[in-house]
């Protein structure tokens, strides 16, 4: 089994200290995700009780459905959700882009098409060219990025005019009542995943601590107008803990 990760800056480095430096986020980001690479699916089913599958597909079937595409699904991870694209779009080009090479290094050997393209970037920096992709992707990405008005900018770069963009992730709420109820429940649930899954308390509790930097979704939809998209959608599931977002880049971008 990997070792714990070690934080920058220092050891007992608090996470929100991290977070709150991007190049400490990024690094923090690479480590975490090349650890939790070899078990990082199962984890997420478990996390998500058996259900991140399911809203995968939902917003697989979200999204356009002209089969010569081209799509970039951001922080891919092991490329589950990437792999979805591939048969969504059999004519287009698909690009994986994450942070860890571990992950990736997984995601290549998981994909028996050999259509999808696989990138080491950060997603708030792919170097992808400018209107390069019909469609981009996240699941439990956007709260990961430098900064989630940073994913949007670049996700609105990455796409041409009339591109459609899709994120899963946890949800935050309007209210201070749900925020307060929302982070509760996760917070325990993330500390009992890291301590069962990965003998190691920060693992998971990184998830709490990037979610606080998400938007409320009032303000989440007025950031992806802010970036350059219209159309802005929103289901939520699981008792209003997850969104799924769908948002069209505008024709004048």
């Amino acid at each position: 089994m990997p070792g714990p990760v070690t934080p920058p800056h220092h050891e007992s480095a608090p996470l929100r200290v991290i977070a709150a430096d991007p190049a400490a986020r990024r690094r923090f980001n690479r480590l975490l995700f090349d650890m939790l690479a070899p078990r990082y699916d199962r984890q997420n089913r478990w996390i998500s009780f058996g259900r991140d599958p399911h809203w995968k597909h939902r917003l697989i079937a979200s999204l356009p459905t002209a089969p010569n595409l081209d799509a970039v699904d951001l922080a891919c991870g092991t490329g589950d959700l990437t792999r979805r694209l591939a048969s969504r779009y059999p004519s287009g080009t698909v690009t994986g882009v994450d942070l860890s090479p571990a992950m990736l290094d997984l995601a290549r050997r998981s994909d028996r098409s050999g259509r999808i393209r696989w990138i080491c970037a950060d997603m708030s920096r792919t170097g992808l060219p400018d209107r390069c992709a019909d469609v981009v992707t996240g699941a439990w990405a956007l709260r990961l990025a430098e900064s989630v008005e940073a994913g949007l900018r670049e996700s609105a770069r990455l796409l041409r005019p009339g591109g459609t963009a899709a994120f899963l992730d946890f949800a935050r709420p309007d209210s201070a009542l749900g925020n307060a109820l929302l982070f509760t429940l996760l917070g325990v649930w993330s500390l009992l995943a890291s301590i069962l899954i990965c003998g190691h308390t920060r693992a998971h509790t990184w998830i709490p601590v990037t979610l606080r930097d998400v938007p409320p979704r009032r303000e989440l939809h007025r950031c992806f107008q802010r970036c350059g998209f219209a159309e802005i959608r929103r289901v939520s599931a699981f008792f209003g803990a997850v969104d799924l977002w769908t948002a069209r880049r505008c024709p004048q971008g």
